[in-house]
C-alpha cells in the first residue's frame, strides 16, 4: 500500500489529478497514510514557522482532513480556516476540530474567503506542473500585513523534482527560510518553505 502510494506521488509529479480522483481517494481511506510517522516532519517544519508570530490566523488550503490543525493546537492559534475539493476530508476534519474552526469546500483557484491571514499554508496541495506561483499570487491579498504563505511540496524519491519551481519561487517571493526534508526508511523528500511577497 506505501508503495503504491509513493508511486501514485511519484507520477503526480507530471500529471495532475482530477477532482473527483481527489475526492474518491479521500473516501476510499488512501490518503490516511498522510498522518504516518513518516509524514511528521513536514508538518512540525510547518507549525514552527506559523509559531513565528503570536497567536496567528491560519489558511490551510487544502487543508484534507485536519492533519495540520492539530499540531497546530499546540501554539496556540488565533483562528484556523481550512479549504478543501474533497467533501470527504472535510467531514472527517470536522469531527476532530475544534467547533470554532472554518471548513470550506472548494478548489485553491477559488478565492473562498473574504479575511486576512497572518499564515496561508498550503501542505503539498499543490503539483509542480499546475500553475503554482499564479495560485500563490493570488493568494497575497489574503495576506495581513507581517502576513507569510508556507509552503510544503513533494520532491519526489530524487529530491530534484521540484527544484526549477522552487528557483521560479524565488523571483517573484522572497524566501525567507526553506528546508529539505529526507525521510530515511520511506525515501520521501519534501521542501518547506516561508515565503514573503516582495514589495
Amino acid at each position: 500500500m506505501a508503495g503504491k502510494w509513493i508511486l501514485s506521488k511519484v507520477a503526480r509529479l507530471t500529471h495532475p489529478a482530477p477532482a473527483r480522483d481527489w475526492e474518491h481517494e479521500y473516501a476510499d481511506g488512501a490518503w490516511s497514510l498522510l498522518s504516518g510517522l513518516d509524514e511528521m516532519s513536514r508538518y512540525w517544519i510547518a507549525t514552527g514557522y506559523c509559531s513565528l508570530i503570536r497567536n496567528p490566523s491560519i489558511l490551510d488550503v487544502g487543508c484534507g482532513p485536519g492533519l495540520l490543525e492539530q499540531k497546530l493546537r499546540l501554539l496556540p492559534y488565533g483562528s484556523y480556516t481550512g479549504t478543501d475539493i474533497s467533501p470527504s476530508a472535510l467531514r472527517e476534519a470536522r469531527r476532530q476540530m475544534p467547533p470554532e474552526s472554518r471548513l470550506i469546500c472548494s478548489d485553491f483557484n477559488q478565492i473562498a474567503v473574504a479575511a486576512t491571514f497572518d499564515r496561508i499554508v498550503f501542505m503539498e496541495s499543490m503539483e509542480p506542473q499546475l500553475p503554482v506561483i499564479d495560485i500563490l499570487r493570488k493568494h497575497v491579498p489574503l495576506l495581513g500585513p507581517d502576513g507569510r504563505i508556507v509552503l510544503s511540496l513533494f520532491d519526489g524519491k530524487s529530491g530534484i523534482a521540484t527544484g526549477d519551481l522552487w528557483k521560479a519561487i524565488a523571483a517573484q517571493f522572497r524566501i525567507e527560510d526553506a528546508t529539505h526534508l529526507h525521510n530515511l526508511p520511506s525515501g520521501k523528500r519534501w521542501t518547506v518553505g516561508l515565503l514573503a511577497p516582495r514589495q
